[in-house]
């Protein structure tokens, strides 16, 4: 018998609604693109640039912290090509998808290894439950006792304070 939701509603797993949805969606939609694979070495070099500019030119402090940001904000971007890349969205070819995971995640100290085992497996197959899922914060009851997970979800994207 399958759990129903307080509404009274039938309480189905994601992977159930992905099932249910992937036949009525376009098969373009699951179809790798490369050619945003385009954007690793535009980032690379961004983050070269500004590099060279703070260490070999030496430029003026305020310009230093202008290639920080700037470089900052190429590695932002290629943390999430490395996400699009371990979700199979830009290759199939494996040893592509690593060696972006590989790049991307580098500021994070993340293997694509890990990534897969976590993001992929652990956070996608547990998505929403409460406990199960590592991007969570554990039910109402947890967070209220746990000075930890309070302080972490201060901290997180999204959360709406200075420190997100």
């Amino acid at each position: 018998m399958t759990p129903t939701t307080p509404l009274g509603l039938e309480e189905h797993s994601v992977q159930h609604h992905a099932r249910e949805l992937r036949p009525e969606l376009p098969a373009a939609i699951f179809r790798p693109v490369p050619v945003r694979l385009l954007w690793l070495p535009v980032h690379l070099a961004v983050i070269a640039a500004c590099a060279a500019a703070v260490v070999v030119a030496e430029v003026p402090w305020p310009l230093a912290i202008l290639c920080g940001l700037v470089a900052g904000h190429s590695w932002g971007c290629l943390g999430f090509l490395a996400h699009e890349a371990m979700h199979h969205a830009l290759t199939r070819d494996r040893r592509i998808e690593k060696l972006v995971g590989a790049v991307g995640f580098l500021p994070y100290c993340l293997s694509p290894t890990l990534w897969v085992a976590w993001h992929n497996q652990a956070h996608h197959g547990n998505t929403g439950k409460p406990v199960a899922d590592p991007d969570g914060f554990g039910r109402l009851g947890f967070w209220r006792k746990s000075a930890v997970v309070r302080v972490l979800e201060r901290c997180s994207p999204g959360a709406g304070t200075m420190r997100s």
